[in-house]
């Protein structure tokens, strides 16, 4: 069992405007559950540390690529699968 958070890593965007969203989608008594106290100046001159300073808990945000990582991933992939082409068609 996990003890206590210590890096929520939010993914899609999510973690880019973690700050803002939690706020305005009044999410932010969940967040305080997990000890993560928000800092909303500092999310809006784009720091990467926008936790405050009495949270429990860092939260960073950290630009993410996810789409590019799998596009990587399968050309990685597709490189080490064997393929025919048949009338438009992959098969491997």
């Amino acid at each position: 069992m996990i003890g206590r958070v210590e890096k929520p890593l939010p993914g899609q965007g999510i973690g880019e405007r973690l700050a803002l969203g939690l706020r305005t989608r009044g999410i932010s008594a969940a967040a305080a559950w997990f000890g993560v106290g928000l800092d909303d100046e500092r999310n809006r001159r784009g720091e990467e540390v926008v936790s405050a300073a009495n949270s429990r808990v860092d939260v960073l945000v950290i630009p993410a690529d996810e789409e590019s990582a799998v596009a990587a991933e399968m050309l990685v992939f597709r490189s080490a699968t064997p393929t025919t082409a048949r009338k438009g068609q992959l098969s491997g």
